[in-house]
């Protein structure tokens, strides 16, 4: 192991200010952009440290937001979804700071969560590594506060789901030792994480960060959970997102075996990984019975008879429906037989970094016979081959004796507090399903009321009557969805107003066209005297037209009387022509015109053509 790192007090405050904390916040994110905004604001708030976005691939718009929100951020781009582990490495060797701080994009931090943090560095331990408790988004229920590792692997959220208890807090540290920190709100000492090799990267999700805690134990460091500070999470709030329940089983599976073939010592690895290969396909039982049979009837046919499996069977016919996560613990034990010599050279690696035997650690943590799937039938499976294979041996014990012992009474206890639980939320399921029931029938008297008024819209105008049945009907639509949703009574509420408001529009609609109409009859009442008025102008018109009409025909007759007479009168000029030509050719006869040009004067005298001439 190389040298302790050494561990430095962390930048204190200062006259109400925070010194520069030497962090980097290395977020990752894929489709996240619901939540990014939220996250990366709250980031922003903890001081002076960087801030590092990895983005898996995303399709959504979350690039186009950091880069126009959040400048300053670091973004490191992944053409495709790498993975957390993969994604968190870039980001904590891109970093140049002394700390590294993961947040997962549904996260939001409280204020000043960093300040509480890095304090802790500076203990006399060898703190590699601190996490802070997480709650739900609404801050009721606890998601993280503290965590172990059972022998097959899996790891375990302490009081996961709970409700958040103030007097329950009185008898907790506010700092203490725990297997892992959540990697979704965390803080590591980027010279131990670099040292350990940092997430497992074949982990691609789920239990990376329980296999990097253990390996900071192992390796002589130590990690701290503290709850001086929290961070409001959204359970799977991104993974749900693009990891099917098959494929998060599958991860689980696959990541809780290879957790126990690299990290358990070699006097232990046989007993344990038989163990956990054994409680495989119970979870493949627990997974597929209610699809197949009645709640724990292939548990009881497993361990009786060999002829109550064959009835079993038998009565399965030669097909049978169960759900996709049935699947993952086999494919899971094939990928990693399939991957085993990659596995056993990551092994090799991690027992390179051993400085403590797994009794030293495991024994700090009341969490290694502790069931991940809460049935009585999987228990037992589970406590048989405790005993069976001398699990107690690797916690030290040469035989089942108080350490064993005091871990299964401990499951006993919290079985009993998961039954509570339970009780707690049928009780409060029963009062919300009281609550609904009232709701369904305020719901049902506003229908009555509604029925109604369209009773009374009937008898307005066709137009305000489709109106109202099509508003109607897209009340009655909506309430047949709302009917299905777990939040019915605050949509229910909102619909009603939604109905009021439509009603209210409707009914204004109406006032609008009776006023129109009131306005039309005061109108044409109005002008009905000026229709009279026009009337009578136009038979004076016609009258006037009638006689002018007279008066032309009159003008015409004397116009024409009057041409006639210019008739006459022309037929009389020609006439006189004709006497003054005979005239003028006996003067041309008897006299003779010594010149043309004198009587070319006389013709135009006379008015005479030039042919004439």
């Amino acid at each position: 192991m190389a040298a302790p790192i050494d561990m430095v007090v962390c930048p204190q405050l200062l006259a109400g200010r925070l010194l520069k904390t030497d962090t980097t916040f290395v977020v990752i994110n894929f489709n996240g952009s619901r939540y990014l905004h939220d996250c990366l604001m709250a980031i922003q708030s903890q001081g002076d440290a960087d801030v590092i976005v990895v983005d898996n691939g995303s399709k959504d718009d979350s690039v186009a937001l950091i880069k126009s929100e959040f400048p300053a951020a670091k973004l490191i781009e992944n053409a495709q979804n790498a993975g957390f582990a993969r994604a968190a490495n870039q980001g904590a060797e891109a970093a140049e700071s002394r700390f590294v701080a993961f947040v997962n994009t549904d996260v939001v931090l409280a204020p000043g969560w960093l300040l509480a943090i890095l304090p802790l560095f500076g203990s006399e331990k060898d703190v590699a590594c601190v996490g802070s408790r997480l709650l739900s988004k609404d801050g009721a229920k606890i998601d993280f506060d503290g965590g172990t590792v059972n022998f097959y692997g899996f790891g375990q959220q302490v009081r996961f789901g709970s409700p958040l208890n103030a007097e329950a807090d009185k008898d907790l540290e506010l700092t203490e030792e725990t297997a892992f920190a959540c990697g979704g709100a965390m803080v590591v000492d980027r010279q131990a994480f670099l040292h350990v090799g940092g997430f497992d990267e074949s982990f691609f999700a789920y239990f990376e960060d329980v296999d990097l805690g253990y390996r900071f134990w192992l390796s002589g460091y130590c990690v701290l959970l503290t709850r001086k500070t929290v961070g409001y999470h959204v359970h799977h709030g991104t993974a749900a997102r693009f990891l099917s329940d098959a494929a998060m089983a599958f991860l689980a599976e696959k990541n809780a075996l290879t957790f126990v073939l690299k990290n358990l010592q070699e006097q232990n690895l046989g007993r344990v990984l038989s163990a956990s290969l054994f409680m495989n396909p119970a979870r493949l039982v627990l997974r597929a019975q209610d699809a197949l049979l009645r709640k724990n009837a292939l548990f009881d046919a497993a361990k009786g008879k060999i002829s109550d499996v064959l009835d079993v069977l038998n009565s399965l016919g030669g097909e049978v429906c169960v759900p996709s996560s049935a699947l993952a613990g086999p494919l899971a034990v094939l990928n990693v037989a399939s991957h085993l010599k990659e596995i056993l050279k990551s092994r090799a690696d991690c027992q390179g970094l051993r400085r403590r035997g797994d009794d030293e650690i495991l024994n700090r943590f009341p969490g290694f016979f502790f069931p991940s799937f809460f049935n009585s039938r999987y228990f037992a499976v589970e406590k048989t081959l405790v005993e069976s294979f001398g699990l107690g041996k690797v916690l030290g014990e040469e035989r089942p004796g108080p350490l064993v012992n005091e871990q299964m009474r401990s499951v006993q206890e919290r079985f009993c507090e998961e039954l509570d639980r339970l009780h707690l939320a049928r009780a409060a399921d029963r009062k919300h399903i009281q609550g609904l029931e009232g709701a369904l029938k305020d719901r049902s008297e506003e229908i009555a009321r509604l029925d109604e008024e369209l009773a009374k819209l009937k008898k307005q105008p066709a137009d305000a009557i489709a109106a109202a049945l099509v508003k109607d009907a897209d009340i009655k639509e909506r309430d047949r969805v709302l009917a299905e949703k777990e939040d019915v009574i605050s949509d229910a509420l909102q619909s009603i107003a939604d109905r009021d408001a439509m009603l209210e529009r409707a009914e204004a609609s109406i006032t609008e066209k009776d006023g129109l109409v009131r306005r039309f009859e005061t109108l044409a009442e109005a002008r009905k005297d000026d229709i009279i008025a026009h009337q009578e102008r136009i038979s004076e018109l016609q009258e006037t037209m009638a006689a002018l009409q007279g008066e032309h025909a009159d003008a015409i007759a004397l116009m024409q009387s009057e041409l006639e007479d210019l008739r006459d009168s022309l037929g009389e000029v020609e006439g006189e022509r004709g006497r003054l030509r005979a005239q003028l050719d006996k003067i041309e006869a008897s006299f003779g015109f010594r010149s043309y040009r004198g009587l070319k004067r006389l013709a135009r005298l006379l008015h005479i053509s030039s042919s004439d001439e």
